[in-house]
């Protein structure tokens, strides 16, 4: 595969690839939460509670697991760019951290 483009023809770039590492990192934060509010209801499961779940693995599983595809193949194919992303990943994290103090 051309070094340039991810699997779905989209440029690597260190912020493309700092973006699909939020987008991984936020969608399982995101299973996590829900997870764990669904383990800790008393509630049984309900239809709403299943439209949540399949609403959630549209618009925020499915894309994840398509990231963390690409993250895959950058870590492995280039790992210089993978480690430049990761580090603009964790620079924009303290940056939102420093600024919602």
């Amino acid at each position: 595969m051309d070094g340039n483009a991810a699997g779905s023809g989209t440029v690597r770039t260190v912020e493309t690839i700092a973006e699909l590492i939020s987008t991984f990192v936020a969608a399982d934060l995101r299973l996590a939460d829900v997870m764990d509010r669904i383990e800790g209801s008393r509630r049984p499961v309900s239809n709403a509670t299943v439209r949540f779940l399949e609403e959630l693995l549209q618009t925020t599983l499915r894309p994840a697991v398509a990231a963390g595809e690409t993250l895959a193949e950058v870590a492995r194919d280039e790992p210089g760019l993978f480690r430049a992303a990761v580090a603009v990943y964790q620079q924009r994290r303290r940056a939102a951290a420093g600024a919602s103090r």
